[in-house]
C-alpha cells in the first residue's frame, strides 16, 4: 500500500563521495522510512530488484562536480542521467536499466533523479562534510515534500 511517499532508493559504493545516494537513505531511515520505502543499492543494475513499484521511484546518487554538495535534479527519460562508473559487460548506465524496465512494464510511475556533487573517489574513504551535509538536506527536502498520507 502506497503511502504517498516516493520509493528512494540510493545509489552508491563505499568510496568516498559516492557514498552519497547511500546517506541520504540513512538519513531517511532516521526519520522513520523503512525497507519498504528507501533501500541501497551498489549498481544501477540492482534497481530491477525493487520493481515494480506503486508510487513515483526517486534516485540519489552523487555525480562528478565541481560544486561540492550542490544537489541537481533529472526527470527521466532523458539520456543524459550523470554517471560515475564506466561501463562493463556487467554493469549497465542508470539511463539504460529505467529503460530496460520501462520496457519490461516494471516501472507505471514517474522517475525522479536527484544527485549531489563530489569530487572525493578515494576507495574506502569517508564521504566530504559537504556530501554528508547535502545528503542530510536532500533527505530532509524529501521527507518533508512527503509526509504520511
Amino acid at each position: 500500500m502506497s503511502s504517498g511517499r516516493p520509493y528512494v532508493i540510493g545509489l552508491g559504493s563505499p568510496h568516498g563521495d559516492d557514498q552519497a545516494g547511500w546517506l541520504v537513505v540513512e538519513a531517511l531511515r532516521l526519520r522513520g522510512w523503512n525497507a519498504s520505502e528507501a533501500r541501497n543499492v551498489a549498481q544501477p543494475v540492482d534497481v530491477l530488484d525493487t520493481l515494480p513499484v506503486d508510487r513515483p521511484l526517486l534516485l540519489c546518487d552523487a555525480a562528478n562536480g565541481e560544486s561540492v554538495g550542490a544537489f541537481r535534479t533529472w526527470s527521466w527519460p532523458t539520456m543524459e542521467l550523470p554517471t560515475l562508473k564506466p561501463s562493463g559487460s556487467h554493469n549497465m548506465p542508470l539511463a539504460s536499466v529505467l529503460e530496460l524496465a520501462r520496457q519490461l512494464r516494471l516501472l507505471n510511475g514517474s522517475v525522479v533523479v536527484k544527485t549531489i556533487d563530489g569530487k572525493n573517489w578515494t576507495s574506502f574513504s569517508k564521504a566530504s562534510e559537504a556530501v554528508e551535509l547535502a545528503a542530510r538536506k536532500l533527505a530532509d527536502e524529501i521527507d518533508g515534500g512527503y509526509p504520511n498520507a
